[in-house]
């Protein structure tokens, strides 16, 4: 048994408009596993790169067609063991590969003819060569594959943002062929069929791709409230990839650290809230940074005016009744007003048909009376005549 696992990056593709178009593909490093040792523990260490380049084109609404795909694969080194014990070189290609990608569901599948040269490196068994290809020799590789103990290492993952963003392929075999280069040879035939022994049986692929493409950077829509206004947290709003985290600065080009950093949920509604100096205009502008970790360029930047705020009107002057029995009606105003008082009702009394020559009125006592202070700041006074 063998299986092959190599990251996928891609280096940029989506849905095609019109007509065929080139998709370019790299699979960075990964593991190969061969045989009984079929896990995530490698045995031997897969490619650096290997380039994958195709065309692909729309077919309907919903779908689109991938031909003359080619996968690169550089040679690589292994150890073969028991009953042998060989340094191989492996040059494994996946031929020319066509496939579909339902772009609405991020389904993919991909066919290719699957196999390569095994060539001994060592000693013993210098310039031993076979031909390994897979059972059957076209694999099928798709986002609906799952994982199994004796087949693919991992389950495949729909490209839910399309081809440029993160999923995973994977396909099985049910067996590995290595075949003599030269079958009248009763060495090579030995040295294969020994080969076939270790990498024989069920195995499988897995292709991974990471999320490699920055969202669009977020969309500031306006503030709440609006400015100008006396505000000093007014809240941010706007849109923003969903479910990516959205970092705030204060200043129009994202320079420096975050104010304030929250999700595109929490961007929309209810805003993001940032502070602003009272009398002060501020300009902000925010980034993106998706699950995988990519970030978006600035944002186009937003500015929010804080009005400085009216001052509080002086405090009215504590009002303290002054002592003014006895005093005639002006000056008793006058310095009630003084004590920082108003004057209120005057109850004035009559002047009876008995009362003759001049009539002299007085204040006989003040509601409330002297020393008292009222909340209202008002003193009612009560007149009489003057003894």
């Amino acid at each position: 048994m063998i299986a092959l696992v190599f990251l996928l990056l891609a280096l940029g593709t989506g849905a095609s408009t019109a007509g065929a178009a080139p998709l370019s593909m790299t699979f960075s490093e990964g593991r190969a596993n061969v045989g009984i040792q079929l896990s995530d523990e490698a045995l031997f260490g897969a490619p650096n790169t290997a380039p994958f380049t195709a065309q692909i084109e729309p077919v309907d609404a919903a779908n689109e067609e991938i031909t003359a795909g080619v996968l690169e694969v550089p040679a690589f080194e292994t150890h073969i063991t028991t009953p042998i014990d060989a340094d191989v070189t492996v040059e494994f290609e996946i031929g020319e590969i066509e496939g579909n990608f339902a772009w609405a569901v991020g389904a993919l599948t991909l066919k290719g003819e699957a196999g390569g040269t095994l060539t001994a490196t060592n000693e013993a068994y210098e310039g031993e060569e076979c031909k390994v290809s897979t059972v059957p020799s076209v694999l099928e590789l798709s986002t609906s594959t799952a994982a199994s103990a004796e087949g693919a290492p991992h389950s495949g993952e729909p490209f839910i943002w399309g081809l440029a963003g993160a999923g995973a392929i994977a396909g099985e075999w049910t067996h590995m062929d290595a075949e003599p280069v030269d079958s009248e040879d009763p060495g090579n035939v030995s040295f294969c069929k020994n080969v076939e022994g270790q990498i024989g049986g069920k195995g499988g692929i897995w292709l991974e791709q990471e999320d490699i493409v920055p969202p669009s950077p977020p969309l500031l829509a306006g503030t709440d409230p609006a400015s100008p206004s006396q505000n000093g947290t007014p809240r941010i709003l706007g849109v923003a990839e969903a479910g990516s985290t959205v970092n705030v600065y204060a200043d129009p080009t994202c320079a420096g650290a975050p104010v304030r950093t929250g999700t595109a949920a929490e961007l929309s509604t209810p805003g993001l809230f940032v502070a602003v100096a009272e009398g002060a205009t501020a300009s902000f502008a925010a980034t993106a940074t998706d699950a995988a970790g990519n970030t978006s360029a600035c944002s186009a930047s937003i500015s929010y005016t804080r009005l400085r705020a009216d001052p509080p009107p002086p405090p009215p002057p504590a009002c303290v009744v002054p002592k003014v029995t006895g005093m005639k009606l002006v000056g008793a105003k006058k310095k009630i007003k003084a004590a920082g008082c108003t004057v209120g009702k005057v109850q004035r009394p009559k002047r009876p048909k008995s009362q003759k020559g001049r009539w002299v009125l007085v204040v006989k006592s003040s509601n409330p009376a002297a020393g008292a202070r009222p909340a209202n700041g008002k003193v009612h006074l009560k007149l009489g005549p003057k003894s």
